[in-house]
């Protein structure tokens, strides 16, 4: 099976700095399109934000299969529903990158702060936003 992972943009619409699309957070993109479509290829044209997320410098990443579009006719990610979409927190720890928490929702916004406000949309609900408190990603309400 061969994977095809085209990585262009970042959640904020901003071209994605070619620095922070490291070989381990390829890895995982190419292992998030080959999960999510049925003939694992495909591509990554938006939904990941691969940048310092935790405040210890390291690139993180967050990974949104709304921006998996399959090929073969399937058109979207196995991970996404009729309105929401799986979405990763992956953790740098300097060795990895580790899934560190999933949920279901759709990734609105992306602020450019060192420790960025993530603002995800859940089923009929508000943008929550959500942030790195040193020792996880907290929901620190609307």
């Amino acid at each position: 099976m061969r994977w095809l992972c085209a990585i262009t943009l970042g959640l904020t619409g901003a071209a994605q700095a070619q620095s922070d699309i490291t070989p381990q957070v390829n890895t995982v993109l190419q292992g998030h399109v080959a999960e999510g479509c049925q003939t694992g290829a495909g591509t990554f044209d938006a939904g990941f934000y691969a940048r310092e997320l935790t405040g210890n410098g390291l690139t993180d990443l967050l990974v949104d299969h709304g921006g998996i579009t399959c090929s073969g006719g399937f058109g979207r990610s196995l991970f996404c529903g009729v309105q929401m979409c799986s979405v990763y927190f992956y953790v740098n720890d300097g060795q990895s990158l580790t899934l560190f928490h999933e949920m279901l929702g759709i990734v609105m916004t992306v602020s450019d702060t060192p420790l960025p406000l993530i603002g995800i949309a859940g089923h009929n609900s508000p943008v929550h936003q959500w942030r790195w408190n040193g020792s996880a990603f907290a929901n620190i309400g609307q």
